[in-house]
Parts: structure tokens; sequence; C-alpha cells
């Protein structure tokens, strides 16, 4: 069983951060993590602890999947002044601000994450009506292509397929 050194050892493991990942999912399959607090206990008794270094190190599934419908409502928010709902150019137009168009980013990636998280809580999905979740899935789509093309539009990036046969029909000869 992981005990102290070993727990706070594989807590840090999964939660060491890397270029495409912001944190770590720990699935307590034994009930170890009641020992965290002994763990915890035992490491603030060395010198130049400092508890800010434990902060957030532990949080509950539930509690981050309970910000889904704010940070969807948060996304959405952005958008309110456009008419219809359908008219993509109009979505394209307003991002046309950068800082509104990086504030979407910014929301855009918050949802899809706290979605991706909740998407793999079992009680999520099943406390969850399948119009809900679809309807969440839906629109993470409707945003990410949305993102996409903006990205084109205000030449944030270049979508290079275009260029490929051209490219290879300049090497070939």
């Amino acid at each position: 069983m992981l005990r102290e050194h070993t727990l706070l050892q594989a807590i840090a493991r999964v939660n060491r951060l890397h270029e495409s990942k912001e944190f770590g999912f720990i699935i307590d399959y034994a009930s170890v993590l009641g020992e965290l607090d002994k763990a915890l206990t035992m490491y603030s008794a060395f010198e130049g602890f400092d508890e800010s270094d434990l902060a957030g190190t532990l949080t509950s599934i539930h509690s981050e999947t309970e910000k889904l419908p704010a940070r969807y409502s948060d996304l959405w928010d952005l958008f309110k002044t456009v008419k219809h709902s359908c008219d993509e150019e109009a979505y394209e137009v307003l991002l046309g601000d950068e800082s509104i168009r990086e504030e979407f980013y910014s929301r855009l990636s918050e949802f899809g994450k706290t979605l991706a998280m909740a998407l793999s809580s079992e009680k999520f999905l099943t406390e969850t009506d399948d119009k809900t979740l679809s309807r969440y899935k839906a629109d993470l789509r409707k945003f990410q292509s949305l993102k996409a093309s903006v990205k084109l539009r205000y030449a944030e990036a270049i979508d290079y397929r275009d260029y490929e046969p051209k490219i290879k029909k300049l090497l070939d000869t």
C-alpha cells in the first residue's frame, strides 16, 4: 500500500506538468487517499515547508464537473449580441476583435477541458440527461470549428493543404 513519502511521490508524478498537460487524474481504487493527511502532516514537519506548495494538489472530479454549466454559459455569453444562432459569419465578425477572440479561446479551452473531465466521470454520465450531453458535445464541436475558421480568417494559422500540390509540383520539376 502507498504510504507517506511514496503516496506524495505518486501524486507528484501524476501532477507533473508537461507542454500539453495541465493536470493528472488520481483514481483512488484502494482508498489510500485516507493516508494523505498523515503524509501531509509528516511533510509539513520538514524545514522549508510552504503550505501553498500543496494548494490544489487534489480536487474532487465532482467539484470540477459542477463548473460545467457555468463554463458553458460563459462561452455562450460572448455571443449574446449575435441575433441568429446559425449565422456563422456573425460569430466570425464578432471575433474580429483580438481581445474578444482571445477570451473566446480561453473560455472554449476551459469548457472543453471541463467537459472532457466530466465525460470521464460515471456519476456525471448517469446524472446528466442525454439531451444535455448531446448539446454540450455538439456545441463543443461547433465552437472548435469556429475557432479553426477564425484562426484562418484572421491569419493566426495557415492551412498548408492548399499549397501542398503547388510545392510538390515545384519540387518535381
